[in-house]
C-alpha cells in the first residue's frame, strides 16, 4: 500500500499560488513571432510614427500583464510609490524577468527634471532586425517602450515613454535609449512626499535632558564635527563629500588636459562619456554640498545654544512673551537647518544610484587594497615570527639532548 501525504486544500482556485514555470523561453521563436507582429503591423499603416504607436500599444498590454504578474507572484514585495522606487523596479526586477539581465543603466536628463533614461547597449528586439533605408529611423524598441509605460501606468506613475537610437563611438550599431518623461502630476505628488517626509523632525529625548540644557557644547560632541576639523577623523558624510569633490576635480583636469571627452549621445546628455563641461558642474555642485553641509551645522549648533540660553534649566522655562517668540523662531530655525540636511542625504542618494555608486565603489576599492597591504605585512610578520621560533626551538632542542641531566636519565638502568 502506497501512502498518501496530506494534501493541503484550496477553498478557491484563486489562492493556489501561482507558478513560476520555465523562466526562459526560446530565442528564435520570440525572433519568429516578434517579426510576424511588426510585419502584420506594418500591413496595416501608412507611415513610421502609426507603426511605433501600434507597437507601443502592443507593449502597453503586455507591461501591464507583467506588472500584475510580479505583484500576484511575489506577494512580499511592497508597493512602489516614490520615483527613484519605481525607476529601479523598472531597470532591475522588470528587465531581468523580460530579458534574463539587468538593463546597462539608468540615467537622468540633464535638461529636464523630469525624464529619465534607460539605456540597452544592444535592445533584444532590436538584434535580428534590419531597417530598409525608405523606413528611415524607425525603431523597434517602441514595443519595449510601450511596456515600460504599461508598468509605470499600473504602477500609478503615468509617463510619456519613447525609444530612441543613440549613436555610440567605436560601435558600428546604435543603442537604445528607452526616455520616460513623467507626468506632472507625478513629480507634484513626489514633491509632495518629500515634504511630509521632512517635517516630521524630532530631536533625541537625551538633548531635553538637564544635565544637556546646563552644557549645550556637548549636547553634539561626538555628532557633528568642527568646522574646521582636518584630522583623518572626519565623519562619514564629510569624507564621502569631500571625497566626492576631489574625484570630480581630478576628472575635470584629467578631461581638459586629455583635450576632450567621448561624444555625446544627444538624448539628454546621455553619451558615451562625461564632458569637460559636465565634470567642472558636477565638482561645482559638490562645492555647493559642502558649503550647504557646513551651514546647516552651524545653524543647528548656533540656534540651540541661543535656545539653552534663553532657557535656564531650573528657571520656569518662559518668563515674557519676547523670549517665547526667540524660542520659537531658533526651534524654527533648527527644523530648516535639518530639514536642509535630510533634503541633502536624499540628494546624494539620488547621486549615488544615478551614477552607478562610482564613489561609493571607489572608496570599497580604496580600502580593499589597504586591507591587502595589510594582510601581507601580516602573512611577513608571521613568517618572521615562524622562522625565529623555529630557531629558537632547535636551539632549546640541542641545548636539552646535550645536557647533562639529559645523559643521566638515560644512563640510569
Amino acid at each position: 500500500m502506497i501512502g498518501v501525504g496530506k494534501i493541503k486544500q484550496y477553498s478557491n482556485v484563486l489562492d493556489k499560488p501561482l507558478s513560476k514555470g520555465k523562466q526562459e523561453v526560446s530565442l528564435s521563436a520570440f525572433a519568429f513571432l516578434f517579426s510576424e507582429l511588426v510585419q502584420y503591423n506594418q500591413t496595416q499603416v501608412d507611415n513610421i510614427a502609426e507603426l511605433e504607436r501600434r507597437l507601443e500599444d502592443a507593449g502597453y498590454a503586455v507591461g501591464a500583464r507583467v506588472l500584475e504578474l510580479l505583484c500576484h507572484r511575489d506577494k512580499g514585495n511592497r508597493r512602489e510609490t516614490r520615483l527613484l522606487g519605481i525607476l529601479s523596479f523598472v531597470h532591475s526586477t522588470v528587465w531581468k524577468v523580460l530579458f534574463g539581465k539587468v538593463a546597462d543603466s539608468l540615467e537622468k536628463g540633464t535638461e529636464h527634471e523630469d525624464e529619465y533614461m534607460i539605456s540597452e547597449k544592444e535592445l533584444l528586439v532590436n538584434r535580428f532586425i534590419s531597417i530598409p533605408k525608405d523606413m528611415g529611423t524607425f525603431n523597434c524598441g517602441a514595443f519595449v517602450a510601450g511596456i515600460v509605460r504599461g508598468v509605470l501606468d499600473g504602477a500609478g506613475f503615468p509617463a510619456v515613454v519613447t525609444a530612441h537610437f543613440v549613436p555610440v563611438e567605436g560601435q558600428q550599431r546604435p543603442r537604445t535609449t528607452i526616455l520616460i518623461k513623467f507626468a506632472e502630476e507625478v513629480l507634484r505628488r513626489e514633491a509632495s512626499e518629500l515634504e511630509t517626509t521632512f517635517s516630521h523632525v524630532s530631536l533625541p529625548p537625551s538633548i531635553l535632558s538637564p544635565s544637556f540644557l546646563s552644557s549645550p557644547s556637548q549636547c553634539f560632541a561626538g555628532l557633528l564635527p568642527p568646522l574646521n576639523q582636518t584630522s583623518d577623523s572626519v565623519p562619514p558624510l564629510y569624507s564621502f563629500l569631500h571625497g566626492y569633490s576631489v574625484r570630480d576635480e581630478r576628472e575635470r583636469r584629467r578631461m581638459n588636459k586629455g583635450g576632450g571627452a567621448a561624444s555625446g549621445g544627444g538624448l539628454g546628455g546621455g553619451g558615451s562619456g562625461p564632458t569637460a563641461a559636465a565634470a567642472a558642474a558636477a565638482a561645482q555642485k559638490q562645492k555647493a554640498l559642502l558649503q550647504r553641509v557646513e551651514t546647516d551645522i552651524a545653524n543647528i549648533v548656533d540656534n540651540f545654544s541661543s535656545l539653552v540660553n534663553v532657557s535656564r534649566v531650573n528657571d520656569p522655562p518662559v518668563r515674557n512673551s519676547q523670549e517665547a517668540f526667540m524660542m520659537e523662531m531658533r526651534a524654527a530655525r533648527m527644523v530648516q537647518a535639518a530639514d536642509s540636511l535630510l533634503k541633502l542625504v536624499s540628494e546624494l542618494k539620488q547621486t549615488a544610484i544615478f551614477s552607478g555608486f562610482a564613489s561609493l565603489n571607489d572608496h570599497v576599492e580604496q580600502r580593499i587594497v589597504e586591507f591587502n597591504q595589510q594582510a601581507e605585512k601580516t602573512d611577513q610578520m608571521l613568517a618572521r615570527i615562524g622562522e625565529e621560533a623555529a630557531a629558537s626551538l632547535k636551539e632549546l632542542e640541542s641545548h636539552y639532548y646535550s645536557s647533562a641531566l639529559r645523559t643521566s636519565e638515560n644512563l640510569q638502568p
